[in-house]
């Protein structure tokens, strides 16, 4: 074995054990936390479910996080420090989801069915939607720091818990939003792109497809969802949240669009003898 095959399969070892310290660490926070404080003051539920869905954040993720992983290796700007903020960017995106549903005040048979399937569909996307991460420390760190900023600005000096965790559920629900749409998008933009050349006939066929499937199971349900609850969001968020709320919108679908389009297109790519 050569010695880059060997640095690299001693970095996944790292990083795997990594990834399951973190798992075991969010799990055993969220078990303390449910069996020694539940019922005691001090108690809230809704802290309770985020370690929960942090912990889910961390395992599930984690295992369609390995694919991405392997895949980034290719590239030479991706390294160790790389591969713990996308993770760690993975647990914010993967958190915030969950959260963000929470706003949702739309009832019915259909939501009752199809919401425990739309999740799972969901979070098949996110495996897709993971191999659009930063390759470069930078960028991943930028990504990092645009969730980040998002609480801190519209943090007040009265701010508290619950007003922490109330935005957390506001953040989501917009970057979920926008992921939504991001995710039609990445398919829908090459096909568009492509549907005119007769030697991309079979990819625009499949990009049509993909569009379709996207549509019916992941975009439609996901707007069904989500547009309800924007009279509310509007009417309960102030000024500045709602100013912040917009261009977080707009910065995380132009991100995500970009990035998830192009590393779509990088990961179904294959080059010929020429480099093509």
């Amino acid at each position: 074995m050569s010695k880059s095959k060997r640095r690299i399969s001693t970095y996944n070892r790292f990083f795997i054990a990594f990834m399951v310290l973190v798992s075991i660490v969010c799990l055993s926070v969220a078990v303390y936390y449910s069996v020694n404080l539940r019922g005691k003051p001090g108690y809230n539920e809704r802290i309770e479910l985020l370690l929960i869905i942090l912990f889910i954040s961390s395992f599930i993720g984690g295992i369609i996080f390995i694919p991405s992983h392997l895949e980034f290796l290719r590239d030479k700007e991706y390294h160790f420090g790389t591969a713990i903020t996308n993770y760690f960017l993975m647990l914010i995106e993967g958190n915030i989801i969950f959260w963000g549903f929470t706003l949702s005040n739309v009832e019915g048979w259909f939501v009752d069915w199809y919401s425990p399937w739309f999740v799972m569909t969901l979070y098949l996307f996110f495996g897709i939607h993971l191999f659009s991460y930063p390759r470069s420390l930078k960028d991943s760190l930028l990504a990092i720091i645009s969730h980040i900023m998002f609480i801190v600005l519209n943090l007040n000096r009265d701010s508290g818990i619950e007003s922490i965790l109330t935005l957390l559920a506001r953040e989501g629900y917009t970057f979920t939003l926008a992921l939504v749409i991001a995710g039609f998008l990445m398919f829908f933009k090459p096909w568009i792109m492509i549907r005119k050349f007769p030697s991309q006939k079979m990819a625009s066929k499949l990009l049509k497809i993909y569009s379709i499937l996207y549509t019916i199971f992941i975009l439609i349900p996901g707007l069904y969802f989500l547009v309800p609850g924007l009279g509310n969001y509007f009417q309960s968020s102030s000024k500045r949240l709602l100013i912040l709320s917009v261009l977080y919108f707009i910065y995380t679908l132009i991100q995500k669009v970009k990035r998830m389009t192009e590393g779509f297109i990088k990961f179904i790519s294959i080059k010929n003898r020429d480099g093509n």
